[in-house]
């Protein structure tokens, strides 16, 4: 696009729009890694039932060439930018169904790599090449949106990425260099997940019917802290669309527990 266009015309040009999706899925870690002895973990976060992951594509050519990005693309005439969203969503994880929210509109100056002019403006990291200062990329504003993998659906989602060679899932707290201001859009994005609601969380993650203890296990990965089981279960006291229904787990060794649903709002 804009192929007849040389480096100072592009910079001139009308930015063009863009659309990136943040995907969180939620890794059962090995039962045995959450009966290690506190004093032997090398950080409290080894000690929670979870990692959270996210997609990210290995980028072929520069500007940031070999770095990891966000799913994205630009948005196309026939899409609305939810539906753009959405399609970003299935292409990754081949899941349908599930309808991404916007999380924020990126559009510094120099989230362009030739547009950069002082190392770690607007989120860039401060080590890129020089190299890739002078690709003559055009100014592209993004409107992010972030999704949760349902927990059933995680391991489909995974079997995608095993047949792209650049895309791959990775731990949110091991994440490889990325292109452009891709760190600071994650973290944002990780902080709406910290402030999700336990019925948007467990509408977006559970199957219909779920135990506390896999509702209260997310919300530890997520706020890093393990919590009281007493606790929590009172604090659902609080959360009117999470009821308990007359039905038990069934085929535990010990007593089952109860069972919840969540209302419709």
């Amino acid at each position: 696009m804009h192929t007849w266009a040389n480096v100072t015309e592009r910079r001139n040009l009308q930015p063009e729009l863009a659309v990136s999706v943040i995907i969180f899925a939620f890794s059962k870690k090995p039962a045995d890694s959450n009966n290690t002895d506190s004093s032997q973990l090398k950080n409290h976060s080894e000690a929670l039932p979870y990692r959270i992951q996210i997609p990210l594509i290995e980028r072929v050519r520069e500007p940031f060439r070999g770095r990891h990005a966000i799913p994205g693309a630009p948005v196309q005439a026939a899409l609305s930018l939810d539906d753009s969203a959405a399609e970003i969503f299935t292409r990754v994880t081949g899941l349908n169904g599930y309808q991404p929210q916007q999380l924020h509109t990126f559009g510094g100056l120099y989230r362009a790599a030739c547009q950069r002019r002082t190392p770690g403006q607007d989120g860039l990291p401060p080590d890129i090449s020089e190299d890739s200062l002078h690709v003559g990329s055009l100014r592209v504003v993004t409107v992010a949106y972030w999704s949760m993998v349902r927990l059933d659906d995680v391991d489909a989602a995974y079997q995608v990425a095993e047949a792209d060679p650049r895309l791959s899932w990775w731990d949110i707290d091991d994440l490889p260099p990325l292109a452009f201001d891709h760190s600071h859009i994650i973290a944002q994005a990780r902080q709406a997940l910290r402030e999700i609601e336990l019925d948007e969380l467990a509408h977006a993650s559970l199957p219909s019917k779920f135990i506390l203890a896999d509702l209260r296990e997310l919300v530890e990965t997520i706020q890093g802290q393990q919590l009281d089981p007493g606790n929590f279960q009172r604090s659902i006291k609080n959360q009117p669309r999470i009821k308990a229904t007359s039905e038990f787990l069934e085929g535990t060794k010990h007593r089952p527990p109860r069972l919840y649903t969540l209302e419709s709002p």
